[in-house]
């Protein structure tokens, strides 16, 4: 019953990461065969994603296919060190970089925020971190580049990430994008006294 199409008629089906990262090929068989009818697919943001969206795509309308986490977010890649918390500024003028401030500008509310990668480069695993933008504006005299400042927030990891072109030129390096997962920093362990000493 389950592999007819009726029986998911109007179903909402939520595919979590395990399943989609380790059983991509039944995912994709049984999606195929059976989802036709549902109401909408829900897929866990994660590596294999973006090839089981690709696949579904052919069938299922976007408007009944969704993806599941923390995103998207656009990014930004430069190896640094910062800290939760600290402001930064940077001045944008590679064409990926000034069409994802672009896009920033053209978001209709608050918080504005993009992923920074520090560490690793835009791809699976990498670490980082969500930024808040605090200013976004077109440099003086800066040919259409961008200064930017913004609050450092909470550390990230990337669980899905692929590029966009460049509307004005594609041949430029791709803007890259992502989902992520939050990193909670290690807990302190609270001080106590050593074994051979007396509470």
């Amino acid at each position: 019953a389950a592999a007819a199409p009726g029986a998911w008629d109007q179903a909402r089906v939520c595919v979590p990461r395990k399943v989609v990262d380790e059983h991509l090929p039944s995912v994709l068989k049984l999606g195929m065969a059976s989802w036709s009818l549902a109401a909408e697919v829900r897929l866990a943001a994660c590596t294999n994603c973006l090839v089981a969206q690709r696949c579904f795509g052919c069938y299922l309308p976007q408007s009944r296919l969704a993806i599941d986490g923390n995103g998207p977010y656009l990014c930004f890649s430069m190896t640094a060190m910062v800290a939760v918390g600290s402001v930064e500024g940077l001045h944008l003028f590679e064409p990926r970089y000034r069409w994802m401030c672009q896009r920033l500008l053209a978001l209709p509310g608050e918080p504005r925020e993009f992923c920074w990668i520090t560490e690793g480069g835009p791809c699976e695993g990498a670490s980082g971190y969500l930024c808040e933008v605090l200013y976004l504006g077109v440099a003086h005299g800066g040919m259409g580049t961008f200064d930017v400042r913004f609050r450092v927030g909470r550390p990230v990891s990337p669980v899905m990430v692929w590029g966009e072109a460049v509307p004005w030129d594609p041949r430029a390096p791709q803007l890259p994008v992502t989902y992520v997962d939050f990193i909670d920093p290690p807990v302190a362990e609270a001080a106590g006294p050593a074994p051979d000493e007396a509470w």
